[in-house]
This record gives C-alpha cells, sequence and structure tokens, in this order.
C-alpha cells in the first residue's frame, strides 16, 4: 500500500548505483585474483567484482533465491491466489522479508504483501509510520468491527490507481512475527486499514474488486493500460 508520499502523488523509485572507479590495472590484485578466464566475472557499478563461479559452487543452491525479486503489477496471476501459510520461517522467508522491506522503502509503501514479490505467502509488512514501528505479519488473521468508513487508498501493484474503499473501522489482528513470536494487536486508525488492505493480498483480492461503480469508472484507462501492457510483455 502506498505512503504518504505517494498518495500525494509524488511517489519516487530509487535505485542506487554504485560510486567509485574501475580498479586500476596496476594494483595488480585483479590479476593475482582471477587467473584463468572460467574465474573471472563481469564488473559491476562501484568497480567491484562479482563473487567468483567456483566459489558460488560451493554454496547450496536455492532456486527459490535465484533472481532479485521486484513489485509484481496487475494482472499477474499470483496476485489473484489466495496465499499459502507460512510452515517454517527459514532463511528463505527472513530473506523474503528484507525484499520486501527493500522494495516498499524504494517505493515509499506503507506496506507490502508477499504476493506483490511474486511469493504467495501468507506475509506482510508496514512500515514505521509516527507512533507505528515497521512490524511483520506471519500467517496473520483478522476480526472485524465497527462502523464501515470510506477513505482513499492506492496500491503499489495497481500504480496511479485509486479509489475510495469502505473498510470497518476497528480491526484486531493475531500473528507471529519473524522470530515465530505470536503477538496480538487492535487499531481503529489508519493502520487497521493497512492491515485489511494487505490482509487483503492474501486472499487474493485487490481494491478494484472493492471500488465502487464510480470509482472503476474513472480508473478503467489506468487499469486497461496495465493489462494491455502485461500482453505485451508475454507476446
Amino acid at each position: 500500500m502506498p505512503g504518504r508520499k505517494a498518495r500525494r502523488g509524488q511517489r519516487k523509485v530509487s535505485r542506487q548505483g554504485g560510486a567509485g572507479q574501475t580498479p586500476n590495472s596496476k594494483s595488480g590484485w585483479r590479476k593475482s585474483l582471477y587467473q584463468t578466464k572460467a574465474a573471472r566475472s563481469k564488473l559491476v557499478s562501484g568497480g567491484c567484482f562479482l563473487v567468483r563461479a567456483r566459489r558460488v559452487c560451493r554454496r547450496r543452491y536455492d532456486p527459490r533465491m535465484a533472481s532479485p525479486r521486484g513489485i509484481v503489477l496487475h494482472p499477474h496471476p499470483v496476485l489473484r491466489a489466495k496465499a499459502r501459510p507460512v510452515e517454517k520461517i527459514d532463511d528463505f522467508v527472513r530473506g523474503l522479508v528484507d525484499d520486501m522491506r527493500r522494495v516498499a522503502h524504494e517505493l515509499d509503501g506503507i506496506g507490502i504483501a508477499a504476493p506483490q514479490l511474486g511469493e504467495s505467502l501468507r506475509i506482510f509488512l508496514t512500515c514505521g509510520r509516527e507512533n507505528d514501528p515497521e512490524r511483520v505479519y506471519i500467517n496473520p488473521r483478522l476480526e472485524l468491527s465497527g462502523t464501515p468508513d470510506l477513505c482513499d487508498e492506492g496500491c503499489l501493484s495497481l500504480p496511479e490507481i485509486r479509489a475510495e474503499i469502505l473498510r470497518p473501522t476497528v480491526v484486531r489482528i493475531t500473528a507471529q512475527d519473524i522470530e515465530g513470536r505470536e503477538f496480538t494487536l487492535e487499531s481503529s486508525e489508519f493502520m487497521g486499514r493497512v492491515w485489511q488492505h494487505e490482509f487483503d493480498h492474501l486472499e487474493g483480492v485487490l481494491i478494484i474488486d472493492r471500488m465502487r461503480p464510480l470509482d472503476r469508472l474513472a480508473n478503467r484507462r489506468a487499469i486497461r493500460d496495465l493489462e494491455r501492457s502485461a500482453e505485451g510483455r508475454r507476446r
């Protein structure tokens, strides 16, 4: 879910590039470390070398960690699937949470769910805002009450699309943290709405499913553009 800057239409995606110069061949260390063609790696920004292939091969390979994760956009099917419960909090889950944190900060999001990074697991994260510290919610459960209220919402997986969404105003959440400890919180403030928004992602529900007809009509072109863009990438 986009944060404050994004809600004001000022969201920016930041990509950190390396600084510095390519190592000088006169230094000697480059030649001594990479004696053979098979052991050489390409240079990356910042003048640093990637780890040599023979060293990577010694590590245990996990295909789930094969590529960097980024935000997944509508209409990707993972956003429509009901996410699986997390059975074990292992290195894969911790790495996924790190990626969720990174992407949320890059996109100035106030919250993000695992399916938005292509992983169909019941995890979401909320970023720290004012009196609410950053938290990870694993296998969350919600109890809703209070009179439903309308409030403007956006979504990182639906850029440039906003609508007033009707949601209950009192929310009680029970979940596990990254250490596996269970906790319970209650909110009648904006954070309760964020919990509901992110929980929807775990159920395969998007804000376009909760829009009123007038909002759907207003966002029709933006939704169509996303869908056409996905079709173009598949060709």
